[in-house]
Protein backbone atom coordinates (compact mmCIF):
# COMPACT_ATOMS: atom_id res chain seq x y z
CA UNK A 1 0.00 0.00 0.00
CA UNK A 2 2.72 2.33 0.75
CA UNK A 3 4.38 2.51 -2.54
CA UNK A 4 1.30 3.11 -4.41
CA UNK A 5 1.82 7.00 -5.47
CA UNK A 6 -1.74 7.47 -6.59
CA UNK A 7 -3.12 5.60 -2.86
CA UNK A 8 -5.11 3.09 -5.42
CA UNK A 9 -4.62 -0.04 -2.65
CA UNK A 10 -6.83 -0.71 -0.18
CA UNK A 11 -7.30 -3.23 2.44
CA UNK A 12 -10.92 -4.76 2.86
CA UNK A 13 -11.91 -7.01 4.95
CA UNK A 14 -8.41 -8.32 5.56
CA UNK A 15 -7.78 -8.55 1.47
CA UNK A 16 -6.10 -5.95 -0.43
CA UNK A 17 -8.06 -4.43 -3.67
CA UNK A 18 -6.82 -1.89 -6.19
CA UNK A 19 -9.30 0.56 -7.16
CA UNK A 20 -8.44 0.61 -11.50
CA UNK A 21 -9.92 4.21 -11.10
CA UNK A 22 -6.53 5.30 -9.30
CA UNK A 23 -4.01 3.09 -10.94
CA UNK A 24 -1.74 4.55 -12.96
CA UNK A 25 -0.10 1.19 -14.02
CA UNK A 26 3.65 1.88 -13.00
CA UNK A 27 3.81 -1.64 -11.21
CA UNK A 28 5.64 0.09 -8.22
CA UNK A 29 3.13 -2.83 -6.19
CA UNK A 30 4.15 -5.45 -8.57
CA UNK A 31 7.72 -5.37 -8.09
CA UNK A 32 7.49 -4.97 -4.18
CA UNK A 33 4.81 -7.55 -3.08
CA UNK A 34 6.85 -9.86 -1.03
CA UNK A 35 4.32 -13.05 -1.51
CA UNK A 36 3.68 -12.25 -4.93
CA UNK A 37 -0.45 -11.47 -4.77
CA UNK A 38 0.13 -8.94 -7.48
CA UNK A 39 -0.64 -10.29 -10.90
CA UNK A 40 -0.84 -7.97 -14.05
CA UNK A 41 -3.89 -8.86 -16.68
CA UNK A 42 -3.14 -7.88 -20.03
CA UNK A 43 -5.42 -7.48 -23.13
CA UNK A 44 -4.55 -9.17 -26.27
CA UNK A 45 -2.98 -5.97 -28.24
CA UNK A 46 -4.78 -7.70 -31.34
CA UNK A 47 -7.86 -6.29 -29.92
CA UNK A 48 -7.02 -2.79 -30.87
CA UNK A 49 -7.93 -3.59 -34.53
CA UNK A 50 -11.10 -3.83 -33.90
CA UNK A 51 -11.44 -0.41 -33.59
CA UNK A 52 -11.80 2.32 -36.78
CA UNK A 53 -9.68 4.78 -34.70
CA UNK A 54 -6.51 3.56 -32.43
CA UNK A 55 -5.32 6.81 -30.76
CA UNK A 56 -2.20 6.83 -28.63
CA UNK A 57 -2.04 9.47 -26.13
CA UNK A 58 1.23 9.44 -24.45
CA UNK A 59 3.11 12.03 -22.38
CA UNK A 60 5.84 13.79 -23.87
CA UNK A 61 8.29 12.47 -21.29
CA UNK A 62 8.73 9.22 -23.60
CA UNK A 63 10.45 10.91 -26.48
CA UNK A 64 13.14 12.33 -23.81
CA UNK A 65 13.62 8.27 -22.99
CA UNK A 66 15.35 7.63 -26.28
CA UNK A 67 18.52 8.37 -27.48
CA UNK A 68 18.88 11.95 -29.24
CA UNK A 69 19.95 9.64 -32.29
CA UNK A 70 16.34 8.89 -32.40
CA UNK A 71 14.27 11.53 -33.74
CA UNK A 72 10.72 11.77 -32.85
CA UNK A 73 9.47 11.35 -36.59
CA UNK A 74 10.83 7.52 -35.92
CA UNK A 75 9.06 7.12 -32.53
CA UNK A 76 5.78 8.13 -34.36
CA UNK A 77 5.88 5.94 -36.84
CA UNK A 78 6.71 3.14 -34.85
CA UNK A 79 3.60 3.58 -32.96
CA UNK A 80 1.68 3.73 -36.09
CA UNK A 81 3.60 0.88 -37.40
CA UNK A 82 1.87 -1.32 -34.31
CA UNK A 83 -0.97 -0.40 -35.47
CA UNK A 84 -2.46 3.34 -34.02
CA UNK A 85 -4.07 5.68 -36.67
CA UNK A 86 -3.19 8.42 -34.37
CA UNK A 87 -0.47 9.31 -32.22
CA UNK A 88 -0.48 12.40 -29.37
CA UNK A 89 1.60 13.47 -27.32
CA UNK A 90 -0.87 14.54 -24.18
CA UNK A 91 0.48 17.85 -23.15
CA UNK A 92 -0.94 19.25 -27.18
CA UNK A 93 -3.86 19.12 -25.44
CA UNK A 94 -2.97 21.54 -23.01
CA UNK A 95 -3.27 24.47 -25.67
CA UNK A 96 -7.08 23.09 -26.58
CA UNK A 97 -7.75 23.51 -22.79
CA UNK A 98 -6.15 26.71 -22.36
CA UNK A 99 -8.19 28.43 -25.09
CA UNK A 100 -11.66 26.46 -24.11
CA UNK A 101 -11.37 27.91 -20.51
CA UNK A 102 -10.35 31.31 -21.33
CA UNK A 103 -13.81 31.46 -23.62
CA UNK A 104 -15.54 30.02 -21.15
CA UNK A 105 -14.17 33.11 -18.14
CA UNK A 106 -14.85 35.36 -21.55
CA UNK A 107 -18.80 34.40 -21.50
CA UNK A 108 -19.23 33.08 -18.11
CA UNK A 109 -16.61 35.49 -16.25
CA UNK A 110 -14.29 33.80 -13.25
CA UNK A 111 -16.99 33.42 -10.82
CA UNK A 112 -19.01 30.51 -12.62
Amino acid sequence: MRVCPTEAIRVWGGKALINDNHCVDCGDCFRVCPVHAIYIEQDDFETIYAYKHRVVLFPSVLIGQFSVDIRTSVIYKVLKDLGFTHVFEVEHGVDIISKATDEYVKFHGEES
